[in-house]
């Protein structure tokens, strides 16, 4: 149903309207949420962790899975909007923020991915959140939705304030 992204769009909306400090806050906070959330989906895979589910995994992928990354990649590519906004925020160490930034999301997504790997046995769904509801408690599943909507806020919030921008200047 369409109400049910009113409050995402509008709350996403909103906040792309605030000042350059909020927005560094909230996309701080937000991001240390995200960071929870992986690791403590970490600590539950933790336990179930042996090498033959990552050697089943890999020798059932076809040649096509070798792509398989190109879409989280694009989509953690498409921050680069802020890039620019960064280097007005911040005069030093401007390459030192991106490759760190940078560093940290593809260590999330790939503790995401290991964890996702061996609690599902390496029988990884198209969503990955099917896949995982038979594994983890509700709460668990409730809380990588909860990531999933903090992710796609990143984007839209980062390139809502990047065409404020560009339509002002």
């Amino acid at each position: 149903p369409p109400f049910t992204v009113l409050p995402f769009w509008l709350l996403a909306s909103v906040s792309a309207f605030f000042n350059i400090k909020k927005l560094v806050a909230i996309e701080f906070l937000t991001s240390v949420v995200i960071g929870l959330i992986v690791f403590m989906i970490f600590l539950l895979a933790l336990p179930n962790f042996t090498t033959s589910a990552f050697a089943d995994y890999f020798r059932g992928l076809p040649l096509a899975g070798f792509w398989l990354p190109v879409g989280p990649i694009l989509f953690a590519l498409s921050g680069r909007a802020s890039i620019s906004e960064l280097v007005r925020y911040t005069k030093k160490g401007v390459y030192k923020i991106i490759f760190l930034s940078f560093a940290i999301i593809a260590v999330i997504y790939f503790v995401f991915s290991i964890s996702v790997v061996v609690l599902t046995n390496g029988l990884v769904s198209e969503d990955t959140i099917s896949g995982l509801a038979n594994q983890l408690p509700g709460i668990v599943i409730f809380l990588i939705a909860i990531m999933g909507i903090l992710a796609l806020w990143h984007i839209y919030v980062l390139l809502g304030f990047d065409l404020g921008n560009i339509l002002t200047k």
